[in-house]
């Protein structure tokens, strides 16, 4: 089992986070002797970075660029940054894909597997948010906004937070099909260093083949299908 820190974060004596790995789900032996004994692999992992003892919030991750605030570690409350504790929902799990804090005892998570997590720390103020960038995140910007609302909330100065971007999919793997291409363009006025041209194998199959192998793709909306890449994107550099 392992898991990967920033050298910059790892400085920061009150603050303690990491970026699991897939070494853990590999070790089926050590999952099963675990689960034997009813200790979930999410226990387990935080259970070795020893912060098992602390309130964890999470998510009901939807590609959004909603952010919410956790200001209760007692129960886990939460409410939309921007709301009063008052409109707290209760019950469910939050539907967004950030979170922030300025309370000890929390400890804030978001799941990956191609996206961007993303872990924001004021040192001065204590605060720190965790973030979740896919592409449709960060086609509206959910880092900024997240900034945003930690300056809001917190008195945060841009200029003094720390950030670790955490494993994600890279450009050289990740094939987005013409309408991703054409979001981002119609969103920020500077994105060409977003995108990489897809390789020419599959940039020179002709145009009937391509429909066709968008029409039977099984790829999620936003990539491509099999050898339709428009283009390669750069998600850690859009995020």
């Amino acid at each position: 089992m392992g898991w990967l820190e920033s050298d910059h974060l790892s400085r920061i004596p009150w603050l303690r986070h990491a970026f699991s790995t897939r070494v853990l789900h590999r070790n089926s032996r050590l999952l099963n002797s675990f689960e034997a004994v009813g200790i979930s692999p999410d226990q387990l992992f935080l259970k070795r970075l020893g912060v098992e003892t602390l309130a964890l919030a999470t998510l009901r991750q939807i590609h959004s660029s909603v952010v919410h605030y956790v200001w209760s570690p007692s129960s886990l409350k939460c409410t939309p940054a921007g709301c009063t504790p008052a409109h707290a929902a209760t019950g469910a799990l939050p539907c967004g894909d950030a979170l922030l804090t300025d309370q000890p005892g929390i400890l804030l998570s978001v799941r990956t597997a191609d996206c961007v997590p993303l872990l924001l720390v004021d040192p001065a103020r204590q605060t720190i948010a965790a973030v979740h960038a896919g592409w449709r995140g960060s086609l509206e910007r959910i880092a900024e906004k997240t900034v945003g609302e930690m300056r809001r909330a917190f008195h945060t100065q841009p200029e003094e937070l720390l950030a670790a971007i955490g494993p994600s999919i890279r450009a050289c793997c990740y094939e987005v099909g013409e309408e991703v291409v054409e979001a981002f363009h119609g969103r920020f006025t500077q994105c060409d260093g977003y995108f990489r041209e897809p390789p020419l194998g599959d940039a020179s199959r002709v145009p009937a083949l391509q429909r066709s192998l968008l029409v039977l793709s099984t790829k999620p909306q936003g990539r491509a299908a099999e050898g339709v890449a428009a283009a390669h994107l750069d998600l850690n550099r859009a995020s």
